[in-house]
């Protein structure tokens, strides 16, 4: 088999302009070139910027946000891992907050997504067309994004070869070097005597700035001159092998099937590969991804989901794929259809995000769980 291809690499500030301008709608996700399990995501449309996040350390960046910009909110702990969007979502339903405070938090937390997200100079990336938020709740133009945020760009762009961002995990790397310093430090040395023993626990920015109640910005400046005389490193949010997130593919799925499908998969843990059954290298596409399920729709308009399953059951690399039909008709008959065309399960729609998620784990491998770092 053929190596796979390199991704494509391009400016973050370019792609977000270019596709701002263009009024495509979708997700753009960077991946950090210094930590590619890492990646900021963007939510575009018509011209506008609808959300913006991180895509791992979730219930890092959460708290810290929350308690620098709504320090009395009640948050309802999801009983699965779930978007911020969707956790913020809830709380206003809830009645924890107004519409109006809803939208300025959405904005508060896209704007300190995209300084993350434009201040990575290069960066592979990745546009998926019609990837959307259920419900549209804030939709802002460009220029009322960056105007407040322009300097922290800067400022985080300029600390990248050092520190590449608030997931990092700093360390002390020299324990004399570090209190040498931290003395000479007059009007820091407090705080830095009080970080000492916090930087054993391998912590996050986000998380020692939310411990020592400071902007995660104040805590990077504080520990910058510790970096540069290598009094201090800095270790990735997380090693890649620990954040592979089991990639479950999705096969000429109609629009609105796979939108859902994406948010409960992407939720909980999950990456969702979406393919149409007519791209002539999709076996190549399974194989490369390591797909650890495939799910159909038996109502996708000319899609044969019974020979598909046919063709995969024939693929010696793809063979052993367990694969999840969906359809809105359960009688015995397409229940035995499904069996016979090597379907491992058959979910009858309409479905919650639970039931689907309860099959899905029945079907893969206890190591193809998530990675509970992710």
């Amino acid at each position: 088999m053929n190596a796979a291809p390199e991704p494509l690499k391009a400016s973050p500030a370019k792609l977000l302009k270019k596709a701002l301008m263009e009024q495509k709608s979708g997700r753009i996700t960077v991946y950090d070139p210094n930590e590619p399990s890492l990646g900021w995501r963007v939510y575009v449309g018509q011209g506008h910027i609808h959300f913006a996040e991180s895509t791992v350390g979730q219930q890092d960046r959460l708290p810290y946000l929350l308690s620098r910009y709504a320090p009395q909110m009640t948050i309802i702990e999801p009983d699965t891992p779930i978007s911020d969007y969707a956790i913020l979502y809830r709380s206003w339903q809830a009645a924890n907050l107004t519409l109006n405070q809803l939208r300025k938090l959405l904005t508060l937390i896209t704007q300190e997504a995209l300084i993350h997200f434009l201040a990575i100079p290069q960066a592979a990336f990745q546009f998926e067309p019609n990837v959307g938020l259920d419900p549209l709740l804030l939709s802002l133009p460009l220029r009322q994004v960056m105007t407040p945020i322009r300097a922290r760009v800067s400022w985080w762009a300029m600390m990248r070869p050092h520190l590449s961002g608030p997931l990092q995990r700093p360390f002390i790397q020299s324990r004399d070097l570090f209190f040498r310093l931290s003395w000479q430090a007059t009007e820091q040395h407090q705080q830095l005597q009080n970080l000492a023993s916090e930087l054993e626990h391998q912590l996050c920015l986000y998380q020692l700035a939310n411990r020592q109640n400071i902007h995660v910005q104040v805590l990077a400046n504080s520990l910058q001159s510790m970096i540069l005389a290598g009094a201090v490193g800095a270790a990735p949010y997380a090693s890649s092998t620990a954040v592979q997130r089991p990639v479950v593919a999705c096969i000429s799925m109609p629009p609105t099937t796979q939108r859902y499908l994406r948010l409960t998969l992407e939720a909980s843990g999950y990456d969702m590969l979406s393919l149409a059954h007519e791209t002539d290298n999709w076996i190549a596409e399974l194989t490369q991804r390591a797909v650890r399920l495939i799910v159909l729709d038996l109502e996708t308009p000319g899609f044969d989901a019974y020979e598909f399953c046919r063709q995969v059951a024939q693929t010696p690399t793809l063979a052993q794929i367990p694969i999840l039909l969906l359809s809105s008709r359960e009688g015995i008959v397409d229940r035995v259809r499904a069996r016979l065309s090597g379907a491992a399960a058959f979910l009858p729609k309409p479905f919650n995000p639970q039931e689907f998620l309860t099959v899905l784990q029945k079907l893969l491998p206890t190591d193809a769980a998530p990675s509970s770092t992710v």
